[in-house]
């Protein structure tokens, strides 16, 4: 090889002496035209467990695993017919196998030089398997977190709903057996004792309303005896009942197909996008559309409101921001998606999606 060095066209740089790469602190390969090793230096011979002698004239794709040599043979000679410089590739894109057989992720720069007049290409190795496993646990870890509070979301609503019908079966059955025992009373009695029955009846009456609200809140049994369109129904009422908004529901696709766990999830989920939209829309309308796409049901819930840039909502930074995060994780568990389109003053719609069980799909 020449001991001459300087740049060339076409991305092309001179060779360093043997004795620079020798002593490089990167695995240093160079390979010939024909894909056969020519130089090795220490490193890159300790990285793949070969002797210098061995390397010598070997294939580079023996320094690949198998099932990705086409592929690298490919990658190869593309690169030999248009060389450019390369800076390191990610870890994850580029698998070295050792000489027992063994794999390793490396991040790997390439170049094109010139010895003796001939072109060769010179790949410069950085071991990148430890950093790749510091990666996979990390993922493995986030994964863990993820599913632990998918799985508390459903354990908070198998006790939502253990409350709720505890509130109906004793709370809510207690007042109106109550009401019932007074108003009975009432008709017995005249003048002043009549006028504090009619109070007292009127605070259980007050008491039974409350109790009805803090169970529909906690779990509303619309949603597990009639099905997630019927919830929506009611939901869309009661929002309009408490806060004059009006608010549209389309149902085109019978729910009754889907797992409760996904019908609660799709729920809670209308929820909060129609509370963000009381919050944050300025606007005295909403949709909410839910019909059938293919694989998936598809859940809309549209405005015409203000708007916002979805970018500096979904972030987690606010408190809207957060919610809409909530439920996209929630979502990414059941194999679904969450989508927002929104720009200021252009309104919002917000998509969400869910496979449908595989039977629903045969039947269709």
């Amino acid at each position: 090889m020449s001991d001459r060095d300087g740049e060339r066209p076409g991305g092309e740089a001179g060779v360093c002496c043997c004795d620079v790469l020798a002593t490089a602190a990167l695995g240093v390969l160079v390979v010939d035209a024909d894909g056969r090793i020519v130089f090795s230096n220490e490193l890159a011979e300790r990285l793949f467990g070969y002797g210098k002698e061995e390397l010598a004239a070997l294939p580079l794709e023996t320094l690949v695993p198998e099932r990705h040599r086409g592929a690298h043979a490919s990658h190869r000679e593309a690169f030999g017919r248009a060389p450019t410089l390369r800076p390191m590739a990610r870890a994850q894109d580029v698998v070295g196998r050792r000489k027992d057989g063994s794999e390793l992720r490396l991040e790997i720069a390439l170049g094109a030089v010139k010895s003796d007049g001939r072109r060769r290409f010179m790949a410069l190795i950085r071991d990148a398997t430890e950093r790749h496993e510091a990666e996979q646990a990390a993922r493995a870890y986030q994964a863990r977190l993820q599913g632990m509070a998918f799985e508390a979301a459903v354990t908070d609503e198998e006790e939502r709903r253990r409350i709720a019908v505890a509130l109906h079966d004793r709370i809510g059955q207690s007042l109106a057996l109550a009401r019932m025992g007074l108003a009975g009373a009432r008709d017995e009695v005249e003048g002043g004792a009549r006028s504090k029955l009619d109070h007292a009846l009127e605070f259980l009456e007050q008491c039974s309303a409350d109790v009805r609200a803090l169970m529909f809140e906690l779990s509303p049994p619309v949603l597990y005896d009639l099905g997630l369109e019927e919830a929506l129904s009611w939901l869309a009422e009661d929002l309009e009942r408490r806060h004059g908004i009006r608010i549209e529901v389309r149902c085109d696709a019978l729910d009754g197909s889907l797992a409760p766990a996904t019908a609660v999830l799709l729920f809670r989920a209308v929820r909060e996008l129609l509370a963000n939209v009381l919050e944050h829309a300025q606007t005295s309308a909403a949709r909410v559309t839910l019909r059938r796409a293919g694989s998936h049901l598809l859940v809309e819930v549209t405005d015409d409101g203000i708007g916002f840039v979805p970018a500096e909502v979904t972030s987690g930074a606010t408190a809207r921001g957060f919610g809409l995060f909530g439920v996209r994780e929630h979502l990414g568990r059941l194999g679904g998606t969450l989508e927002i389109e929104s720009a200021p003053r252009s309104g919002t719609r917000v998509r969400l999606q869910v496979p449908l069980p595989a039977e629903v799909e045969a039947a269709d």
